[in-house]
């Protein structure tokens, strides 16, 4: 391998001008061309279980986030109490360490997890 760093950008110009070398070739041989481009680059195309689990976590954070543009609804589960609260109703929101506090326009406090940190990005 060569010692140079790789990148995804290299590796999509490199798939693009195989495919155009490829023309006319027999089956077997373009197929040990793309694997051996694959074998090149397989660094940057192997899964990665950090990676997938951070995307995991951008997939439900957007949809928490749409999801409670759309309907303009948070729902919240604390032990045993559940609410609903009206995203307009928010005057603010704080991220601290542990938790998050929001504080609606009427000057309630009201303390969640920290999965609610994408309220700040709304807001």
């Amino acid at each position: 391998m060569e010692t140079k760093d790789l990148s995804k950008w290299e590796f999509e110009i490199e798939l693009k001008t195989m495919a155009v070398n490829c023309i006319g070739l027999k089956p077997d041989t373009a197929k040990k061309k793309a694997s051996n481009i694959f074998k090149k680059y397989e660094a940057i195309i192997e899964y990665s279980v950090s990676n997938m689990e951070y995307y995991e976590k951008e997939y439900r954070k957007t949809k928490l986030m749409f999801d409670t543009l759309k309907s303009g609804v948070i729902n919240y589960t604390r032990g045993k109490e559940e609410g609903r609260l009206l995203l307009k109703d928010i005057e603010q929101v704080e991220i601290r360490e542990k938790d998050v506090l929001l504080i609606t326009k009427t000057g309630r406090e009201i303390i969640m997890g920290n999965d609610f940190n994408y309220l700040k990005e709304l807001l």
